[in-house]
């Protein structure tokens, strides 16, 4: 019941008893019915957080967590390629450094084999990224495999923020150059194609920015806030910061 309504409404003030009454439950309820209501109050979350609505990282986290305790991630004994990967980005935006770097190593076997080596590369390049350790990052980006365009398109971005951050700029270029022309040929990447669009056009604003230019830098701020589906904000409102000083 309060599934239902937290889903159909989108209410949070649903979402909290039924997260209360899963948690207490869960050990009494049979496997596959709280997988199934497991995996709907993850959907919920993650819908929130597409939507900007950042508390929620701690929501799914938890859930995630209890998703793995009582082992009901799994299908058919593998975990998926999309839950390994929400799990390891919500681990370090909870900046559980130690415990997500644990998980990457621990279910890497639990990936189904023919997705194992790409998806653990991205994700373990994900976590070198946080940590600053770039050169890391990029021997297992360069693992992973260009025919998962989603995933070849995420490790570009990474790529992108890395190249940046290191102010090698002819590098970031080119490759912002050749990415737009890879995501605009790119068919059935729905509304992924505007986030990487997005991102393209604003890391290229960012590189023309000067700390003088205080009108340019506010025009770009509020043009990334109100740009709608953008993975990226919190990283490009970072470097403006960096530039507004």
């Amino acid at each position: 019941y309060y599934c239902f309504r937290a889903l159909s409404e989108e209410n949070d003030d649903y979402f909290q008893p039924y997260k209360q009454v899963l948690f207490q439950l869960s050990d009494q309820v049979s496997s596959n019915e709280v997988r199934d209501l497991l995996q709907l109050g993850i959907n919920f979350c993650i819908k929130q957080l597409n939507q900007g609505i950042n508390n929620y990282i701690a929501e799914a986290f938890n859930l995630y967590r209890l998703g793995l305790e009582r082992e009901l991630l799994y299908n058919e004994g593998f975990i998926t390629r999309f839950a390994y990967k929400n799990i390891v980005a919500l681990g370090l935006n909870m900046e559980e450094y130690e415990w997500t770097e644990q998980f990457l190593l621990q279910y890497k076997e639990r990936l189904q084999p023919r997705y194992r080596k790409s998806n653990f590369n991205f994700n373990r390049a994900r976590w070198f990224y946080t940590q600053k350790k770039y050169e890391a990052a990029y021997r297992h980006l360069q693992a992973v495999d260009e025919s998962d365009f989603l995933l070849s398109f995420g490790a570009k971005i990474m790529l992108i923020k890395m190249y940046y951050e290191l102010n090698e700029l002819t590098a970031l270029e080119s490759l912002l150059d050749s990415f737009r022309v890879q995501v605009n040929r790119k068919k059935g990447l729905s509304y992924h194609k505007l986030h990487f669009l997005k991102t393209i056009k604003f890391t290229k604003q960012l590189m023309s920015l000067m700390p003088k230019d205080k009108e340019k830098i506010k025009a770009l701020k509020e043009e990334i806030l109100e740009a709608g589906v953008l993975g990226e904000r919190e990283w490009l409102l970072e470097q403006l910061a960096k530039i507004e000083g």
